[in-house]
């Protein structure tokens, strides 16, 4: 999340310092909004491919995690979608917003709400009724889900075990690590894809609502 929000801020203020060019270029019917789009999309994704490769490769490996190839490619997956909804956020706001520091207030604001409904600080099963609408809307949610469910799935014997302690009752209890956050954070591992395809989703509607802007939306004054 943090590494996302450091990208959506450092491509604020360049989207920000082109958008009187592109003005002034549609103006003249140089090219349309939506080729302009893409273009930008597309000279994204080789910073953000080498960033994220670059994080997970030395993260992943550090901390421990299932020593395996092939989740080491879906975490880097999964990284790279949420990275790429962060960075096409930002370009999405200044595009809407009238100033770039209106659009660094929104962007904040929108990080502050996913970190705080994302069943991070507050695991999702204790999340109040009414606030449900929040992390279900939330990529963040999506993307934690995906990562925690891959790594800590587990059936059958040989599976890692964590011993919890009621300090109601003093009573211990041994649980399997996946039992544990299966309850706790209400993971589903046969919805493991679905919430990477939740956070796909994510992506293209933020590209889509960028479309929308720089066809529809003119800062200029006169």
């Amino acid at each position: 999340a943090f590494l996302g929000i450091q990208s959506m801020n450092q491509v604020m203020g360049l989207i920000s310092s082109e958008r009187a060019v592109f003005y002034r270029e549609r103006a003249v019917s140089t090219y349309s909004s939506v080729p302009y789009s893409i273009v930008i999309g597309i000279s994204e994704l080789p910073y953000l491919g080498v960033s994220c490769v670059m994080y997970s490769f030395i993260f992943y490996w550090m901390v421990g995690l299932k020593a395996d190839w092939g989740w080491f490619f879906f975490w880097t997956l999964v990284f790279f979608l949420y990275f790429c909804f962060d960075t096409f956020l930002g370009i999405m706001l200044v595009e809407l917003m009238p100033s770039e520091p209106i659009a660094q207030l929104s962007g904040s604001t929108f990080s502050l709400l996913t970190i705080l409904m994302c069943g991070f600080t507050i695991p999702a099963p204790r999340i109040p009724i009414y606030w449900k609408w929040g992390y279900w809307a939330n990529p963040l949610a999506y993307t934690l889900n995906a990562l925690l469910s891959s790594q800590t799935y587990c059936e059958g014997t040989g599976c890692p075990e964590v011993k919890i302690t009621d300090h109601i009752t003093g009573k211990n209890e041994t649980k399997t690590v996946w039992m544990y956050f299966s309850k706790e954070n209400g993971l589903n591992y046969r919805l493991l894809w679905l919430w990477v395809a939740a956070v796909m989703i994510s992506v293209v509607f933020v590209r889509m609502l960028t479309m929308y802007a720089l066809k529809y939306v003119c800062h200029l004054k006169r």
